[in-house]
């Protein structure tokens, strides 16, 4: 028998097949160039308002086209353009089974009596989702195996199943020939058979325990996350920019933009109106993270949603933090379409599926402003996993000084110094000297508490112990010194930032009186600080600090202390160990010079300490 005779039995079969089975739903809405091929068809028609869809029947819609489809159990599915979708199942009581091959799809699912219970299900080629009853978007991109999930309201959850082959959307059972297309709508043959009903519902109960287990997610109202074939694990859910969260929850119909329309684009802090929809808390930190042991990760909340490639453009390094809603807010890492919602990549690049940002016009890649934004914004994907894993970097990923801004951070230190203090006599009473005071240790801790990204206040407590065997002709060799401060810190740049802090510190004066004490007083001193990373690569950090200030008048039974001057310079080695822990090793210079007066005497006191400081870091 021919070849031409056998696909004509198949059909004959298959056509008899299709036509004894019900319609499992109905066509609302057609925009543009929509085509169907039902079971055992061997040409793909033209989908029509009103008609009926039965199981097993694939839809693909072209450039710039939009399905809208209504299920008997009274869900609704959007498919938008460049899509293909095939429906596999549709059961008011156990559920419906949908596979999205390609592109993107908006769900609407009526919640059931059972809370728990998923009662829509779709698949791709990386990832389950499970729908009790909610409203959400799904992107699936077969050129970067990219599942992508937003939901709108409600909960979805999410699992990977790039290990379960018994789950995947493209398995099939190689026992018989039938009549398929692909991706680009082509009709060829395959060994694939059509499923019976048992193998669906079997298929069905498979995909609801995948999604009881410990690595799926739930993902909720105005959260994001997503998975790709070289992972494990879908990201843990995260917050995506109100923004562009609202004009996609708006644009339901899909509509798209190209060079031939008008377009409004804007920055995401240019907008000034949009959809406001509810976004639950995130679990996850803010800035994101990634554990290399257990697989689990989240990228950086507030980021964009490129809907063609299916890619989250997490915000940048330093972008600014919303205390309020817990999102970094990007401004530099891209655009929005404001009518549509999409995803417009900043001037002089475009976005690649598989090679994330790229600089197409030659000339500009001579530029080194946008190579150097470029390279940063693909580090920062590579490093969310959202690219191949031969494309990711391969660093831990390391905080920015803006998310630092809005975690605690506790640093343990240790001072090892020698003091330095000189005696000028005022009076005439006494000669000049110099006490060199050797042997001081200080320990202490600094608690710099989590802010909103622009301001922190931090806490500081030491104690010192001071060795003053050098100073034979006063009285008190040595004396257990203790200071407290508080203040807050103010990002300026991604590299520096500025603090201001009032310090309760106990200080030592040598009393230039006929008894010769060394007086232990407890001054108030307002300081003024900056710090300024000036080099950094990979893991490792070069920071500069300096301070400047002021101590206040302070009179006591032995002596009065006037206004003075205080300094501090600082040069320090830093290292990240990983995300969570930094260790700093550093050279520390500060000095105090103040007037004191007493009982028969009149004097200035300016002590100098140098010395080297340690310093372990932990992020909270």
């Amino acid at each position: 028998m021919s070849l031409k005779n056998i696909i004509f039995c198949i059909c004959l079969f298959l056509n008899s097949y299709a036509f004894s089975r019900s319609s499992i739903a109905t066509v609302e809405i057609v925009k543009g160039n929509v085509t169907k091929l039902i079971p055992g068809a061997l040409i793909a028609n033209k989908v029509k308002t009103g008609d009926e869809l039965y199981e097993d029947t694939s839809v693909v819609t072209g450039p710039r086209s939009f399905v809208k489809i209504t299920f008997i159990d009274d869900s609704k599915i959007s498919i938008g353009p460049q899509s293909k979708v095939v429906i596999n199942l549709v059961q008011k009581e156990a559920g419906s089974v949908i596979s999205l091959l390609k592109g993107k799809i908006r769900t609407s699912v009526i919640p059931t009596e059972e809370k728990e219970k998923n009662k829509f299900y779709i698949k791709t080629r990386t990832a389950a989702l499970g729908v009790r009853g909610t409203e959400f978007q799904t992107i699936y991109n077969p050129e970067n195996k990219i599942t992508n999930l937003l939901t709108f309201r409600g909960e979805v959850a999410m699992v990977n199943i790039e290990k379960e082959a018994h789950l995947q959307a493209s398995e099939v059972e190689a026992d018989s020939v039938s009549v398929e297309r692909d991706a680009d709508n082509k009709l060829q043959l395959e060994n694939n058979p059509i499923k019976s009903q048992d193998d669906k519902i079997a298929n069905l109960i498979n995909l609801n325990e995948a999604l009881k287990a410990s690595d799926a997610v739930v993902v909720k109202g105005g959260q994001f996350s997503g998975t790709t074939t070289e992972l494990d694990k879908v990201s843990l859910p995260v917050k995506i920019n109100p923004v562009q969260l609202g004009m996609l929850y708006a644009n339901d119909t899909f509509t798209n933009k190209d060079a031939r329309d008008s377009k409004i684009i804007k920055n995401v802090g240019e907008v000034e109106k949009f959809v406001a929809v509810k976004q639950e808390d995130q679990i996850p930190p803010p800035e994101g993270f990634y554990n290399e042991k257990t697989g689990e990760y989240a990228p950086k909340a507030g980021g964009l949603i490129d809907t063609e490639t299916g890619l989250y453009i997490p915000p940048e390094a330093d972008a600014k933090f919303d205390e309020d809603r817990q999102i970094f807010v990007p401004n530099k890492v891209g655009r929005l379409e404001v009518d549509t919602g999409e995803y417009i990549a900043p001037r002089g690049m475009k976005l690649d599926a598989r090679n994330g940002f790229v600089i197409p016009n030659s000339h500009n890649q001579k530029i080194a402003s946008l190579v150097q934004l470029k390279e940063s914004m693909n580090d920062s994907m590579g490093k969310e996993l959202f690219i191949e894993k031969e494309k990711k970097a391969e660093d831990v990923k390391i905080y920015s000084l803006r998310e630092e801004f809005t975690k605690d951070l506790v640093l343990f230190y240790g001072h090892s110094f020698s003091r330095d203090l000189k005696v000028s006599e005022r009076s005439d009473s006494f000669d000049n000297e110099d006490l060199a005071l050797d042997g001081s240790k200080e320990v202490g801790v600094d608690w710099r508490m989590a802010g909103n990204g622009d301001y922190r206040p931090k806490v500081d407590f030491s104690f010192t112990r001071a060795d003053y065997k050098g100073a034979r002709d006063y009285k008190g060799t040595s004396s257990s010194l203790y200071s407290f401060g508080f203040g807050v810190d103010k990002y300026i740049t991604s590299r520096f930032f500025i603090g201001a802090e009032v310090n309760i510190h106990q200080q030592i004066f040598a009393l230039t009186n006929t008894d010769k004490d060394l007086a232990r007083v407890t001054l108030t001193t307002f300081m003024l600080t900056g710090d300024y990373v000036f080099a950094k690569w990979k893991k490792a950090f070069f920071n500069l600090h300096t301070g400047i200030g002021t101590n206040f008048y302070k009179k006591d039974d032995l002596v009065r202390v006037k206004n003075g001057l205080a300094f501090e310079l600082g040069l320090d080695f830093g290292y990240w160990i990983n995300q969570k822990n930094q260790l700093k090793i550093g050279l520390l210079i500060n000095g105090e010079d103040a007037d004191i007066a007493g009982s028969g005497f009149f004097a200035n006191n300016s002590s100098h300490e140098n010395g080297l400081r340690f310093v372990f870091g932990h992020v909270f």
